[in-house]
């Protein structure tokens, strides 16, 4: 990514080459997370489950659209290190925003 920056390039290239490698990632465990949901039937719906799957890449696209709207490496990298954190407690603390979403929906 930084090479991206020094070489020349803008920070536009490095924002959307970061965020489409992000995405292939995103897509890569949205996948497993919904095979996985469906791999051990439950009697309840799934409505709760498949929301938290939808979080995962609404957090992205806010991330990323406020990426696009920096236009400084460093708010840049500050966006992109707060949103990457917000996505790692919301993969790690999935059972709790499952269940957040289970009280309202279930």
């Amino acid at each position: 990514m930084l090479f991206l920056i020094n070489g020349g390039k803008s920070i536009r290239t490095a924002i959307h080459t970061t965020n489409i490698i992000l995405l292939l990632g995103l897509l890569v465990l949205g996948f497993f997370m919904f095979f996985g949901l469906h791999f051990v039937p439950q009697k309840d719906p799934y409505i709760a489950e498949h929301i938290s799957i939808i979080l995962v890449y609404v957090i992205w696209v806010i991330g990323y659209y406020l990426q696009v709207k920096q236009s400084t490496v460093k708010n840049f990298i500050i966006i992109l290190a707060v949103f990457l954190l917000i996505q790692a407690l919301n993969v790690f603390f999935m059972y709790y925003v499952i269940t957040f979403f289970e009280f309202f929906l279930e």
